[in-house]
């Protein structure tokens, strides 16, 4: 989130659409069992995306402005964590199979979110001296990032809707890695297609009021259009080849959850 305010929105829609590729591809070295085999679909994927990426870069590349929020730099740290979340997408899901059965699935998860909670607010409180640094902050020291950052907290309650805008964002937040803890138990790459989805839609919202693309440089129509419909194509072959070669062990998931309701009725019906 660090590099958002350096890379144009469109950028970061194609960039964040490369997700289930990713995801797919670290699954096959840290998850195995829970990818499908190879298919030459997925290059077809992967050409879709990488043609959306570069009709994203082409018109911000090509502006007179670009030097004011086109940063290669910038963009390369925005890649990496559009990578680094994929990965931490596969190591949950191979979390959650790995201790499936040892304890309630409910216990697994809340003691997983917990764990990643602590770990988030360590890397959170990092950024702090971050924005002292050279290239990365524009503080001149840390006396001057930890006053920044304590009018930022201050502004939260104090500055107009500010708190509003605040906890819906939380609130976006948490639901998000609450119902991602249950998707990855079932396909990491399942839960990546989920978020991509979205990507489009960010696209299609930007091709209609291009005024929403805040950082960088307005693109022509037709290159915008091209953007949504090359992620849209990446996103829906995606999904129908997921679903047309799903894992043996995503099926045995799926009996094994029609099981367990079968015998909890049956219990019922005894009990009555």
């Amino acid at each position: 989130m660090y590099a958002v305010v350096h890379v144009p929105v469109i950028l970061q829609s194609a960039l964040i659409s490369t997700g289930p590729i990713w995801t797919y591809l670290l699954a096959l070295f840290f998850y195995p069992e829970s990818q499908s085999a190879f298919s030459p679909i997925f290059l077809l994927v992967i050409a879709c995306t990488a043609g959306g990426v570069a009709l994203a870069v082409i018109p911000q590349a090509e502006s007179h402005r670009k030097n004011e929020y086109f940063s290669p730099p910038w963009i390369l740290i925005f890649l990496l964590g559009t990578i680094l979340y994929p990965f931490y997408n596969v190591l949950q899901g191979r979390f959650l199979n790995e201790f499936r059965g040892g304890c309630s699935p409910f216990t697994t998860k809340v003691v997983m979110l917990t764990c990643e909670t602590s770990v988030q607010l360590v890397f959170t409180l990092t950024y702090f001296p971050l924005d002292a640094a050279p290239f990365f902050g524009k503080c001149a020291s840390l006396q001057e990032s930890w006053d920044m950052l304590m009018a930022s907290l201050r502004c939260v309650a104090e500055c107009p809707n500010n708190a509003i805008y605040m906890t819906v964002y939380v609130l976006g937040f948490w639901i998000r890695h609450a119902v991602f803890a249950y998707m990855n138990g079932y396909s990491p790459v399942v839960a990546a297609v989920t978020s991509q989805m979205t990507q489009p839609l960010n696209t299609f919202i930007l091709l209609i009021i291009p005024s929403w693309n805040v950082f960088g440089a307005k693109a022509l129509w037709y290159y915008t259009l091209g953007c949504f419909l090359l992620l849209l194509t990446s996103t829906v072959i995606f999904v129908v080849w997921h679903l047309l070669n799903r894992p043996v062990h995503q099926e045995e998931l799926g009996m094994a959850s029609f099981t367990v309701l079968e015998n909890a009725e049956d219990n019922s019906d005894e009990k009555e």
